[in-house]
């Protein structure tokens, strides 16, 4: 099971390298052809027409033959019975394209990727964009392994992955990279230390929109899918994992047991699964065994220190139907003052302060539920520590009008660097070689494959076999039916901003002063991080 871990650190962006390090580490120059067809049908009879392109080391290509047909080729819907108008005039007849052909001449395509463990020994460089892949672990690595392989055919290329650089500093490093001009990677991923708002003001990534078209290609065609590919206005990236609520609540199951407390699953399935409830479990949860005065055993736990407190009033603004930054009109929008983000924040600050219901340590037995913990945490870490756990999302707000949660705006994907001298070529390339969700050339497997992957990696997990009927949850309801559309950009890599709100935010649990008053304080700072990006 491909486990991805998402830090959501922000970055700063670097100064640039040195200029005395190496220029060997430039791109090799390239030169290649790019072949197209377009091709229509009437009644029985395939008409076709071929064009050439050279393509120029600036990016730019030259017709040989006809000037305005692209180098795609361009099938049509069979299902038009290939009719077809009279007038001999086929120039915009066919389906939407779907293959984009280059031909790199057996040339090697370079793509960087962070080092993800410790025991990789501080680099990598393999065939495959997981650096410890091995077959038959999980059937759909081994299935896009091998469409890594037909790709290198179909484009007459080696594709070299290089894993550089560890999480703290390997969005920084790329993005020196880049503004000294001697990167040589075609195609670099970013997710987790993200810095995209810097690459996007400072023009350091190629737009895909000059020769990808989100609108007619059916595995792009998708609303969350170009929310996710996109940023400023334009496209950058082809995601190719579907969005999925990984942070919410994990639950003591002992504890839920002994106090015959109603399950968090048992009410979701009910839709029942709201704050009122969650806060109404966490008072029933919360006692003082011994009557010395002292709570024993806390409902929850909403965190301490301002890295936890900043995800879970996040994930509870989320919930509520809530985004601190929006994208609007071309310009990044503070929404801290919305009744639903300020709801949220009164609400998590309640069950500190007025409540009390929030303390003690999961890890230790102290608590029933949670927040700000992740699905992983339920099948890897907490068996091993002889907690007994279930994961589920964070609870829906009283502002929450669909029952579905927002997300993350964490546009992360491969990247083409501002120094690629081919971009049409890699942009090419790389809407073949990524699935997407909904791509119809993406194999599909059995739902019952889907569980037998999934089951082998929980039993590797030492998970309780009773986790086995959160199956269809974790396949379904996290990965979709719980997935909202709005997008919230907070952890795009503004300059400082998820630190300065992780402040913010942890006086409002601390109760420092009144919640309306730490807002009021915070605008003008929130505002003048969002100004470099307007």
């Amino acid at each position: 099971m491909k486990k991805v871990i998402s830090t959501f650190a922000v970055i700063l962006a670097a100064t640039i390298l040195l200029v005395s390090m190496s220029s060997g580490c430039s791109k090799k120059e390239q030169t290649a052809t790019i072949t197209g067809v377009k091709t229509t049908l009437k009644a029985t009879v395939t008409a076709t027409k071929t064009t050439t392109k050279t393509a120029t080391q600036n990016g730019t290509a030259t017709d040989s033959t006809m000037g305005d047909i692209p180098g795609v080729l361009i099938p049509v819907d069979p299902g038009d019975n290939g009719d077809t108008e009279e007038n001999g005039d086929d120039e915009n007849i066919g389906n939407i394209p779907d293959s984009y052909i280059y031909d790199f001449q057996g040339a090697t395509i370079y793509i960087k990727r962070r080092i993800t463990g410790a025991d990789q020994g501080g680099k990598m460089d393999t065939d495959y964009e997981w650096a410890n892949y091995q077959p038959g672990v999980d059937s759909m690595a081994d299935l896009n392994y091998s469409h890594w392989r037909d790709i290198e055919k179909k484009f007459n290329c080696k594709l070299a992955v290089e894993f550089r650089d560890s999480a703290t500093v390997y969005a920084n490093n790329t993005t020196a990279e880049i503004l000294a001009g001697i990167c040589k990677y075609s195609l670099t991923w970013q997710g987790g230390t993200f810095i995209f708002p810097q690459w996007h003001v400072n023009k350091l990534a190629v737009p895909l929109d000059n020769w990808i078209d989100f609108d007619l290609l059916p595995k792009l065609n998708d609303p969350i899918i170009k929310d996710l590919a996109n940023y400023g206005g334009k496209y950058y990236t082809i995601p190719d994992s579907e969005p999925w609520i990984y942070r919410g609540i994990c639950y003591n199951i002992d504890i839920r047991d002994r106090m015959g407390l109603p399950d968090p699953h048992d009410l979701y399935r009910l839709g029942q699964w709201t704050w009122e409830k969650f806060q109404e479990l966490a008072i029933l949860a919360t006692i003082d065994f011994n009557g010395d005065g002292k709570t024993d055993q806390y409902g929850c736990n909403v965190g301490t220190t301002s890295s936890v407190i900043s995800k879970v009033m996040e994930d509870f603004i989320y919930s509520n139907g809530g985004n601190m930054i929006n994208y609007i009109d071309g310009k990044f929008v503070n929404n801290i003052n919305t009744p639903s983000v300020r709801r949220a924040l009164a609400f998590i600050s309640d069950l500190n302060n007025i409540h009390k219901v929030s303390g003690g340590k999961f890890v230790e037995g102290q608590v029933y539920m949670n927040v700000g913990d992740n699905f992983a945490s339920s099948v890897t870490y907490y068996p091993g520590k002889n907690i007994r756990s279930r994961f589920i999302h964070v609870p829906v707000g009283p502002d929450n009008i669909d029952g579905k949660s927002n997300l993350r705006k964490a546009i992360t994907g491969y990247f083409i660097p501002a120094t690629e001298k081919n971009p049409e070529a890699i942009a090419y390339l790389l809407v073949n070689l990524q699935w997407t969700v909904i791509d119809p050339d993406k194999p599909s497997l059995s739902y019952e494959q889907r569980k037998s992957d999934l089951l082998k990696s929980w039993i590797s997990a030492r998970v309780d076999n009773d986790l086995n009927d959160l199956l269809d949850y974790y396949l379904i309801d996290i990965r979709r039916t719980l997935v909202g559309n709005s997008l919230d950009y907070l952890s795009n890599g503004f300059n400082g901003m998820e630190t300065y709100m992780g402040t913010v935010f942890t006086n409002i649990v601390l109760q420092q002063k009144p919640i309306t008053t730490i807002l009021d304080e915070s605008m003008p700072t929130f505002d003048s991080m969002l100004a470099p990006y307007n």
